[in-house]
């Protein structure tokens, strides 16, 4: 007899593979979903930067009236007032939550499908006239507080003036709003939204943590969380509930092309479109809309290519990627 065989150390090669042996007794580590080096925002958190930036932008709305009169009631001066004071909150906001990125990646400014924007810039100009006829019937069913001077100053404005009034309302405006609601804010939520519910918990509604571990996997719900509290925080910057009422469908809608395209940019040309086309109404005098039927067929347009959107997105390589190159 061999010494191997005498051994009683010696054993028989197991067949059973060597990690199926020995179950491990310790459970899965779960790893947090949040991009190195950047601070998830909560619910609360965005609405206390919303007020941050309007009091940036009244501050600097302040200050031009100190140095001329009529200032506050001067459009241009309102959109560049709104474009340094936003501006000013958004690097504070990078300076908080997300120093090692750099700006175009926060703010979801990368390239999408080319025909997205073009479904963009469409979605836009179909919806202005049934947005335009919402508001109008709430208006006439409850005025606003504080009439419009915009009408009757265009009327009397040179055409210089009108062509600076219509880059800071159609251009300035939705680059300011966009690249805050859509661009830091709805990145900073989105990354919160993947780990914990900006509603249900108390971590993603206050920054609260209950738990030493609040990692988690990522939530599905975490694109529609965050269009949520950004269109009502959109809304509620335009103060008159009578414009409050249609800007919710319009932000949604920005919203759902951000979340959709992965790029803020098909929803800020869909912005300026809108807003386009809404001051060129004021500008020759377009009091009297056309007959309820073009606004309703307007409007069916608009949802029939806010559908064509989103499967585009959804089919679109290079909409995958923009997804993937998110925080």
């Amino acid at each position: 007899m061999s010494d191997r065989d005498s051994d009683p150390s010696s054993e028989a090669p197991s067949s059973e593979p060597a990690n199926a042996r020995e179950p491990s007794s310790e459970a899965p580590r779960r790893e947090p979903v949040s991009p190195t080096g950047v601070r998830p925002m909560s619910a609360m958190g965005a609405f206390f930067w919303v007020v941050i930036a309007t009091c940036f932008f009244v501050f600097m709305i302040s200050v031009a009236a100190m140095l001329r009169d009529g200032a506050t009631a001067d459009p241009v001066v309102g959109g560049m007032s709104q474009l340094v004071g936003y501006g000013l909150a958004l690097f504070a906001i990078l300076r908080i939550y997300a120093p090692e990125e750099n700006l175009g990646r926060v703010v979801a400014a990368q390239k999408t499908t080319p025909l997205l924007y073009v479904l963009g810039a469409l979605i836009g100009l179909a919806l202005i006239l049934p947005i335009n006829d919402i508001y109008e019937v709430l208006t006439r069913l409850s005025p606003e507080s504080q009439p419009d001077e915009l009408p009757k100053m265009l009327e009397e404005a040179t055409t210089a003036s009108r062509v600076m009034v219509g880059v800071s309302l159609a251009l300035i405006a939705p680059l300011a709003e966009e690249t805050i609601f859509r661009g830091a804010l709805f990145s900073l939520l989105k990354v919160m939204a993947r780990e914990s519910s900006l509603f249900a918990s108390p971590r993603g509604l206050a920054g609260i943590s209950l738990r030493d571990d609040d990692a988690s996997p990522a939530r599905r719900s975490s694109g529609v969380e965050s269009i949520i509290v950004t269109t009502i925080l959109f809304a509620l910057i335009h103060l008159e509930w009578q414009r409050m009422v249609p800007i919710l469908f319009m932000g949604a809608v920005f919203g759902l092309m951000r979340q959709r395209s992965g790029s803020i940019f098909p929803g800020m040309l869909a912005h300026i479109v809108f807003n386009g086309v809404a001051f060129g109404f004021l500008v020759f005098g377009v009091e009297a809309g056309p007959p309820l039927w073009v606004s309703i067929a307007s409007g069916a347009l608009g949802l029939a290519l806010i559908t064509v959107f989103v499967l585009v997105a959804r089919k679109s390589s290079a909409a995958a990627t923009a997804r993937g190159a998110e925080l």
